[in-house]
């Protein structure tokens, strides 16, 4: 019936959300994005900083 599916349908699923993530990770190696990468660097830069432990 409709209501048990196959594994191999599963699977399927799977496949179809992790192809769309892999070719995401692979797009900053294609093309650089310096504006993300600046943005980055302002929010690590006003994050509030943990304080250090002396050795």
């Amino acid at each position: 019936g409709q209501g048990h599916r196959r594994p191999a349908e599963d699977h399927a699923g799977v496949r179809a959300v992790q192809a769309p993530e892999l070719h995401h990770q692979e797009e900053p190696a294609q093309r650089p994005r310096p504006a993300r990468d600046q943005e980055v660097l302002l929010q690590l830069r006003h994050a509030p900083r943990a304080p250090r432990d002396p050795l």
